[in-house]
């Protein structure tokens, strides 16, 4: 009998016990496969074969289909409008698994599952977004709130609506999140200065800000992971952690 490697043995168990986890779609090439299955409530097999077809066609990869404008999905395939609306379901409940790991514990004791919560929900928009997220006295999430949407490049943020919400919600910190479209994750002076002048008002109002995530296709930049360089110091990190 042929000997399987360690690795190989390893990858094999993963797509039998969940054929749809990350290391399955790379290792079974399932993808065409989760699609099908999403559609399958909606379509009948002929429609759903013809419509995976039209949109692996046009987009080759399903992270390219889920993140595709409903225009375009429109003009992809016939049953475009169901596959988006299909997409668009499996897309919030991914969100809100993402949010299931950050319920309940300090957010800052697992920053892995807090990057991807943000890369979970605002990976592949269009247009740029600025969300707040709320935490309490403990820095377990309170709520996550899109404040505003914006251009393809910028997105206007105004400090007093963000504060009287925070206080709405007895916050006792806040986390800032948002995206940008272009693809690089560095922050621009706009969002330095934005940065800056939240941190200060917040200092002043008892609301610490923690953080300032951007997340971008090609990766996330973290104020706090980068020393607090760019806000010159104006949060005291050691007071937070």
């Amino acid at each position: 009998m042929k000997n399987v490697a360690k690795t190989d043995r390893t990858n094999l168990a993963s797509v039998q016990e969940n054929p749809y986890s990350p290391a399955s779609l790379k290792t079974a090439g399932c993808e065409r496969e989760l699609l099908d299955a999403l559609l399958s409530s909606r379509l009948n097999p002929g429609e759903r074969k013809q419509t995976v077809a039209d949109l692996f066609d046009k987009y080759s990869s399903l992270k390219k289909i889920i993140y595709a404008p409903k225009r375009s999905l429109l003009a992809a395939t016939k049953r475009g409008a169901i596959a988006h609306d299909e997409l668009q379901k499996a897309r919030a409940l991914a969100v809100a698994l993402a949010q299931v790991e950050l319920d309940n514990r300090p957010v800052l004791s697992q920053y892995d599952e807090l990057i991807e919560f943000c890369r979970t929900f605002l990976a592949g928009e269009r247009r740029e977004q600025f969300h707040v997220l709320f935490l309490d006295k403990a820095k377990n999430l309170i709520s996550c709130d899109c404040l505003a949407t914006g251009t393809i490049d910028h997105v206007a943020v105004y400090p007093r609506e963000l504060f009287e919400l925070a206080l709405e919600y007895s916050a006792k910190s806040i986390i800032l999140v948002h995206n940008h479209p272009s693809g690089k994750p560095q922050p621009s002076r706009v969002d330095i200065k934005m940065t800056r002048k939240v941190a200060k008002v917040g200092h002043y109002l008892g609301i610490i800000l923690l953080d300032h995530i951007i997340v971008a296709s090609s990766g996330t930049y973290s104020f706090r992971n980068q020393n607090n360089v760019e806000l010159g110091g104006i949060i005291d990190l050691g007071m937070v952690l």
